[in-house]
């Protein structure tokens, strides 16, 4: 068929489901529609006996024609088809002239907000049809469940990327160390207090181990002879409250390897 034709304007209702609760029943509702056979659906019921019956309605464009009064009237067509969309979608649904009678027939109302009611006639459908009619369903649910993992439902909670770390602070301070003229060798590991702990996050308090074992290192290089740790590199120690280790007691201030001199006193006699 052409692409003018009624019918052409009803793709939108395919591939559609929708649940009715009318009372204690509970009905499904499955659209399907195409441009050669029309509009069609099933309606499945449930119960708590287990016996489940299958009904089945169709539009051809006749039918279609016979609603709207005119064959060329395309606009009004798809508008048609956009308000039977939307009543599904709405859940504006229910089964009129209802009856358990086997071979019943019922209907399927469809009320579109503000709009004029639509029905279709559902004839129900042998238990060999309607045995076939649901395998045919659940063959293609397992389709669209083999694109994501063969999860009947997709996942609630999708899986988000892991964030990278890079540890830029810890790399900075390390320069500084390495600049200061402490060894550029794996130091070893020396525990901070519990009393530390409590007060830095775990990174802070890594890179004031690593710096304090760097700091031990230069002033056992000091003892030998080497200069002293830079300055700054003392005054970022201090900043993260670290004290540098203290020379011993009676030690010279210019070399820690080497005692201090005690100065005399000199005293003169009077010369009177």
């Amino acid at each position: 068929m052409s692409e003018d034709t009624l019918l052409s304007h009803f793709t939108v209702l395919d591939d559609l489901i929708q649940v009715i609760y009318q009372g204690h029943l509970k009905f499904v509702v499955l659209s399907e529609a195409d441009e050669d056979s029309g509009w069609c659906v099933h309606v499945g019921l449930t119960s708590r006996n287990k016996e489940g019956r299958w009904w089945r309605g169709r539009w051809t464009e006749g039918d279609v024609e016979k609603i709207i009064g005119s064959k060329k009237a395309m606009k009004v067509a798809e508008g048609l088809a956009q308000e039977l969309k939307d009543a599904i979608t709405s859940g504006f649904l229910s089964i009129s002239n209802w009856s358990s009678s086997p071979g019943a027939e019922i209907d399927l109302t469809l009320s579109p907000t503000n709009k004029q009611q639509h029905s279709v006639s559902l004839t129900e459908l042998s238990a060999a049809e309607a045995a076939a009619h649901a395998a045919d369903v659940f063959f293609r649910i397992a389709l669209q469940a083999q694109k994501r993992g063969c999860q009947l439902e997709p996942s609630a909670a999708p899986a988000l990327p892991l964030p990278t770390f890079e540890p830029t602070r810890t790399k900075t301070l390390l320069n500084v160390a390495t600049a200061s003229g402490a060894p550029s060798k794996s130091p070893r590991r020396v525990e901070p207090s519990s009393s530390m702990s409590s007060m830095v996050d775990p990174e802070t308090a890594k890179e004031i181990e690593q710096l304090k074992t760097r700091l031990a290192h230069a002033e056992a290089e000091n003892a030998k002879g080497q200069k002293k740790p830079d300055g700054k590199f003392e005054a970022k120690l201090k900043a993260r409250g670290v004290a540098a280790p203290r020379p011993p007691k009676g030690s010279s201030l210019a070399n820690p390897n080497k005692r201090a001199r005690k100065i005399t006193k000199l005293e003169f006699e009077d010369s009177d």
